[in-house]
């Protein structure tokens, strides 16, 4: 079954009030995962400012493809793997600036961070 967020779940209520419930269902579980998904985040870019602005692109991406998100399925698990390409891609457009960490050692970090276990 598709997510409660892309309309296949409709009961009975009118469009409008069919996007209004999935638009809140979304902001509750978003909500929900923020302080999270900041801490993950942080764990893989250590600069606050840089941080929160990847949290707010990841914030938008995650509402763009909420529609494909399936109910049942783990929210936390499907936010973080955004947010984690979301990290690479913020790693990809700094390696103009200077390197800071290859793709293999963030991908090593983020299942660390996953299992909640320590990489080193």
């Amino acid at each position: 079954m598709r997510s409660s967020f892309d309309g296949s779940d409709r009961k009975n209520g009118t469009p409008t009030e069919d996007v209004s419930r999935r638009h809140e269902a979304l902001v509750q579980l978003l909500t929900a995962e923020q302080g999270r998904l900041f801490s993950f985040i942080y764990s893989l870019l250590p600069d606050p400012d840089r941080a929160r602005d990847v949290l707010q692109e990841t914030n938008l991406l995650i509402w763009r493809k909420s529609d494909e998100f399936v109910e049942g399925t783990n929210f936390r698990a499907w936010t973080s793997k955004i947010a984690h390409f979301k990290v690479l891609s913020h790693l990809r457009g700094m390696e103009r600036d200077r390197h800071l960490f290859d793709e293999d050692l963030i991908n090593q970090l983020v299942l660390c961070a996953i299992r909640n276990v320590p990489c080193f």
